[in-house]
């Protein structure tokens, strides 16, 4: 993953000043189109919120970590609920890009309702998958659904902890 270079904490602080309980910045200086006081930044089409600071634009999220701790991680900043403008301090964290994969909803194109879970058309029964390290893990065959959901959630739980979500 291709990382920006991102502002100093000091020069974040001397434009911007961040609520950790709500996530969101406000300008501390006077810009064009934007006065002092100002919530800063913009909704992408993605969902982050982006802010631009000396002509370069920035996820409000990675300046939400350099604010707070003094670095950018070289990882992934997990959004904890999956509401990518939600960038309250309490729902950011350091992930790798497998702990990142893992905290996402089920696919558009699951059919089964349960993330996981799968019809297999030759055993005519559910199958349910989990990708453990990057590699896809077979859990079993089932008579419903519900019942490979539950082998998938166990499994999550055990190889994903605090980053799993089963739904």
């Amino acid at each position: 993953m291709k990382r920006n270079h991102h502002p100093s904490q000091q020069r974040i602080k001397e434009v911007l000043s961040y609520n950790p309980a709500d996530g969101r910045f406000t300008w501390l200086v006077d810009r064009i189109r934007v006065r002092q006081g100002n919530v800063a930044g913009k909704t992408t089409k993605e969902g982050y919120v982006e802010i631009g600071i000396d002509g370069k634009r920035y996820q409000a999220h990675r300046l939400a970590f350099v604010y707070m701790t003094g670095y950018v991680p070289d990882a992934f900043i997990d959004h904890i609920n999956l509401n990518k403008s939600d960038n309250r301090w309490k729902n950011l964290r350091i992930a790798t890009n497998s702990q990142n994969q893992m905290n996402t909803t089920m696919k558009s194109n699951n059919t089964s309702g349960y993330k996981g879970v799968s019809w297999h058309k030759t055993d005519k029964r559910w199958r349910a998958d989990i990708r453990v390290n990057g590699s896809k893990v077979f859990l079993g065959y089932f008579d419903t659904p519900e019942s490979g959901h539950d082998a998938y959630r166990k499994a999550a739980n055990a190889h994903h902890g605090e980053y799993a979500r089963a739904a």
